[in-house]
């Protein structure tokens, strides 16, 4: 049912926001490649025009354009792939794609060691990974960054006019003490938000089990009339009539049942009845009507088809009562196909007068004109 029982949950919620986000990400990732490369052309011409480039023109546009450029087309071909690949699970196209932004920072880093804000760029990678809440993938991606960020700043040299002196090296510390402190801040962010996640799920299942104990008959575990009224509410709305069948069913002579039997046996009669619904047919459009008249709705079914499903109602509930109370009990049931332009209250009433016909045979099925 659309309205009672089909509605998303949270946690599904979540998991499309997640999706989401992993195409976003990648798509930061390819902004800011193109935005370095946008700003190492805009760096080239203003260098070169003050004669600050103390390298060839083709040596400067090799180190400085061309070979990051090169990594950081890789770093976003690497993430696409990922992001698009199926057989990858969720979880590792994450670690995909955070990897490759830390490398992408880590080319940053190196190829600009003479800008020491580039250093900043690793902080990046880890922020954007809160947004999974995930705590090993933002631990594992910012401990990536640290082990990376220290590679370019001792192991690889690549402006040779550089001087590592002692203030290079005190920066390159502030630098990684910043990323410990960004990593520090994700990592309490993520905790505080998968703590309001579950108080969330958990009051989401909190109401969605008191909107079942609202609309759920308990004795025979299908939903109760309030229910049928809002489902059939809804069926006007989706203006679906023609392709639903309505049954009317209930117990035949049921009143000698609760005089003869007690009124015990006669809620065992009503269980009984809910088990075989359940059986036979989907919950989730079954309704008890009130007392023991109960109310079945088919979907995209032709009438014998609707026909036989009752009848193995009829043979597996008169089995049943015969083996649970030792008496043989009955329904009959009463069928009606929806017409284009008929409104759900009067495929109803049909449906209750087909069950009014059946009811004089007993153990009958009667099928509305």
């Amino acid at each position: 049912m659309d309205r009672l029982d089909k509605f998303h949950l949270v946690q599904d919620e979540y998991r499309k926001l997640d999706a989401q986000w992993l195409r976003l990400h990648v798509v930061i990732l390819s902004l800011l490649a193109a935005l370095v490369m946008l700003a190492e052309i805009a760096m080239y011409f203003i260098l070169n025009t003050d004669n600050l480039i103390t390298s060839s023109p083709q040596v400067y546009l090799l180190k400085y354009l061309l070979f990051p450029t090169a990594c950081d087309g890789i770093c976003v071909v690497l993430a696409w792939w990922a992001v698009n690949t199926p057989r990858l699970s969720e979880k590792a196209k994450r670690y995909v794609l955070s990897l490759a932004f830390s490398l992408a920072a880590f080319v940053l880093s190196f190829v600009h060691e003479t800008f020491l804000n580039a250093y900043s760029g690793f902080a990046i990678p880890v922020i954007l990974t809160a947004f999974y809440r995930d705590v090993r993938l933002t631990s594992v991606t910012a401990g990536t960054c640290v082990l990376l960020q220290l590679i370019s700043a001792f192991f690889i040299h690549w402006d040779l006019d550089k001087v590592y002196g002692a203030d290079y090296y005190a920066e390159i510390l502030v630098a990684l003490l910043i990323l410990v402190f960004v990593y520090i801040i994700c990592f309490v962010i993520i905790r505080f938000d998968n703590k309001r996640h579950l108080i969330i799920l958990k009051n989401e299942q909190e109401r969605r089990r008191l909107q079942r104990e609202l609309l759920t008959n308990d004795l025979t575990g299908i939903y109760n009339k309030v229910a049928l009224r809002d489902f059939l509410e809804h069926l006007d709305e989706r203006e679906k009539i023609a392709n639903f069948h309505i049954v009317m069913m209930d117990i035949d002579d049921f009143k000698r049942v609760n005089d003869t039997l007690g009124h015990l046996q006669g809620d065992i009669a009503l269980r009984i009845v809910g088990k075989a619904i359940h059986n036979h047919c989907s919950i989730n459009t079954a309704f008890r009507f009130g007392g023991d008249e109960f109310c079945l709705l088919f979907e995209n079914m032709s009438s014998d088809e609707v026909h036989s499903r009752i009848q193995s109602m009829q043979r597996d509930y008169q089995a049943q009562t015969q083996v649970e109370i030792s008496q043989s009990i009955t329904l009959s049931a009463g069928i009606a196909a929806g017409r284009k332009g008929e409104s759900a209250s009067q495929l109803l009433e049909r449906a209750d007068q087909a069950l009014y016909r059946a009811k004089e045979q007993r153990n009958a099925i009667y099928l509305a004109p």
